[in-house]
């Protein structure tokens, strides 16, 4: 058997030339299979022959060449048929459909305002507040009002757009997610993204209040004019007030201005109870100066004992009790100590506003 080296074909041993290539052919040790290049170093690799018109590939091509053409012929007439008019019988057994005009059936009714309808036609500026009610995700009113007979009801909705994207702010009070049954502020903003309503609330809201939650028993939250958002916020700070979760807070008021997407805080400042007053006179004595954004409830009166400064002992907090029961009073003291030392602070409501008039 000898095999060419350019085709691979396989001739008998008497042939000394290629047919296909006019090449000399080289004899195939015993034992190899025509159409195997094999090396001793390696696995036996295929070699693949490239086409050529032998006489046997020949018949086969005509074969093939043949029904080809016997199924183009059948695919013909078979157009031809189909392309053939209808008869007068054929066309008395097919139905004929009734026109639009004929069809007398009732008109569905349109479908409320949902979620599922809001990337079609609906626009959520041209609702009413009731409306509004109807397409919040329930799962989601669920913060607001737990527990209550008003269950998943906020107290309050807006409606917020940027260029081209629409907004629902949802404002209200919920139980705290930690199992006790203090009031928590809730915020919840929602983007209208093609047919469902999407929580975008910690992407919405600076910080902490991306979680939505403002804890603290007087914690609030809510709309004054235009689309600035108001958040009471706690101030907690153990390295000056020992702080207890049955203690009273100060808190801050964080303003929020909607900027297309988002809120962005734009002002803090101290809000205006009589615990909260103590406190900025408590984080003066710390500090032993009064800062800007404190000045307006603490009187200068008391600024030289404010320069004296009290510290506390061990890194810890002071330890706080209040000395007036009467939450009407218009007048307060809390005693602060450090286990050796103690101060009195005096607060007194003057013209409406609470402000620290005493140290002693």
């Amino acid at each position: 058997m000898k095999i060419c080296p350019k085709c691979g074909e396989a001739f008998d041993d008497d042939m000394n030339f290629c047919f296909f290539d006019g090449i000399s052919l080289s004899a195939t040790r015993a034992g190899q299979r025509p159409g195997i290049l094999s090396f001793a170093d390696g696995p036996p690799i295929e070699y693949v022959s490239p086409t050529h018109s032998s006489p046997n590939r020949f018949r086969t091509a005509l074969f093939i060449l043949l029904a080809i053409t016997i199924i183009g012929a059948g695919a013909w007439i078979i157009f031809y048929r189909l392309k053939q008019p209808v008869t007068a019988s054929a066309a008395r057994e097919t139905p004929r459909l009734q026109p639009a005009a004929d069809i007398d059936a009732p008109s569905a009714p349109l479908p409320e305002p949902s979620a599922s309808n809001l990337g079609q036609s609906l626009i959520i500026t041209d609702l009413s507040h009731d409306d509004l009610l109807k397409i919040l995700p329930k799962n989601l009113m669920r913060r607001f009002h737990e527990g209550d007979r008003d269950q998943g009801k906020p107290d309050e909705l807006r409606i917020l757009r940027s260029e081209s994207d629409q907004y629902i702010a949802a404002l209200g009070t919920g139980k705290s997610g930690d199992g006790q049954r203090a009031a928590t502020a809730r915020m919840l903003v929602l983007k209208v993204d093609g047919q469902q309503l999407r929580d975008v609330t910690r992407q919405a809201l600076p910080g902490p209040l991306g979680a939505g939650a403002i804890p603290g028993a007087r914690s609030q939250v809510r709309f004054e004019e235009g689309n600035e958002l108001v958040a009471r916020v706690p101030v907690f700070s153990s390295n000056i007030i020992d702080e207890c979760s049955t203690c009273e807070h100060s808190y801050q008021l964080v303003r929020l201005a909607w900027k297309g997407s988002a809120f962005a805080e734009s002002s803090r400042e101290w809000d205006n109870d009589r615990y909260t007053a103590f406190f900025a006179g408590a984080a003066a004595l710390e500090k032993r100066n009064v800062d800007s954004k404190a000045r307006v409830m603490i009187e200068r009166s008391v600024d030289p004992f404010i320069a004296q400064g009290f510290n506390h002992r061990d890194k810890k907090g002071w330890s706080v009790q209040s000395l007036t029961d009467d939450d009407a009073a218009t007048t307060a003291e809390y005693e602060m100590s450090n286990g050796t030392e103690r101060v009195v602070v005096r607060v007194s409501k003057i013209n409406g506003a609470w402000r620290v008039v005493k140290m002693y």
